[in-house]
């Protein structure tokens, strides 16, 4: 039922996502300016005048932002794992998992930040196939540096940069500097302009705004209730995946290895810093885990139960908004 109209019907699937946006995204639609767009915590943001992001309405960007990257996952998936998965199946499950963001994290800038994540993991998959790749490791690098200035916790993708390079291919320290020197760039260029600008002192205070090492904070007890949901899921998909048999082609284990190290990276700094939009970042890597997973299930029936499994806890969470 729904795994196989996921997997390989795409024309199905203009019929059965939008189910699944009707299903649970109606409290982020009427709860949208729950994410914030605060212009101190982002370097990128400070340029713009005080007013401009409490303007009504200015919360439908953070569902734009969502609808732009799932669409973008669908031609991303094509490239590189059509042949597991079909085309579709991470975006749905990134819609599902998006849907809780207008409770989960507080933060509007990381949204930009995961557009800028998705063309980073673009130019790193490039380098398996590559014999010259300095070009592809300096765009992921500078990327990386853009979406620092667009959302500061954004750092980690330089790790996620160098961790991914080195699981793709043999490691070579002329990559490694030349990832750091991309990331570096527009760090470098951003402190000129903002120097002209004589709004330097901008950039050392949103850095200082940006360093709080609080202990997460559970809303209630639903909040929590999908996040351990969403744990187990995760955890129960590396397993599945592990003793499946579905990462024998050496690109799709180092692929999804990549995923894997971005969740974990992600999970450590979210447990020591205080903005929970470092959780938008496990979005892309959780929605193909989860994928991988649902794809290794042979059995349909098993497959659709865990699809609507999802969903049903989706709907259980997103009921709390508005009580």
């Amino acid at each position: 039922m729904f795994s196989k109209l996921i997997r390989t019907s795409v024309p199905a699937n203009f019929i059965f996502i939008p189910i699944i946006i009707i299903t649970g995204w109606w409290s982020t639609f009427n709860n949208a300016s729950l994410i914030s767009w605060n212009i101190n915590n982002s370097i990128f943001l400070s340029l713009l005048p005080e007013n401009f992001l409490l303007i009504k309405g200015i919360g439908v960007i953070s569902i734009l932002i969502l609808v732009i990257i799932s669409l973008l996952l669908i031609s991303f998936t094509t490239k590189y794992f059509h042949g597991i998965m079909g085309n579709v199946l991470p975006a749905v499950i990134f819609l599902l998992f998006s849907s809780q963001l207008s409770w989960v994290t507080s933060q509007g800038a990381s949204l930009i930040s995961v557009v800028i994540f998705l063309f980073v993991i673009r130019n790193l998959f490039h380098v398996y196939h590559q014999n010259k790749v300095f070009n592809y490791v300096f765009n992921a690098g500078f990327l990386a540096g853009l979406a620092v200035l667009t959302y500061s916790p954004s750092v980690l993708l330089l790790f996620a940069c160098w961790v991914t390079v080195i699981l793709l291919r043999k490691f070579d320290f002329r990559e490694f500097l030349t990832v750091l020197l991309g990331f570096l760039l527009p760090l470098i260029f951003t402190h000129a302009l903002f120097l002209l600008l004589g709004k330097e002192q901008n950039i050392y205070k949103i850095i200082e705004q940006n360093i709080k090492i609080i202990s997460f904070e559970f809303v209630n007890y639903k909040q929590f209730i999908w996040l351990i949901f969403f744990a187990v899921l995760i955890l129960w998909s590396v397993v599945k995946v592990s003793i499946s048999g579905i990462l024998k082609k050496i690109a799709i284990r180092r692929y999804f290895y990549s995923f894997l190290f971005i969740i974990v990276i992600s999970t450590l700094f979210l447990s020591i810093y205080d903005d929970k939009g470092v959780l938008a970042f496990m979005l892309i890597p959780a929605s193909y885990i989860t994928s991988f997973s649902i794809s290794s299930i042979r059995n349909k029936k098993i497959a659709d139960v865990i699809i609507i499994i999802i969903i049903a806890m989706q709907i259980f969470v997103q009921l709390h908004l508005g009580e």
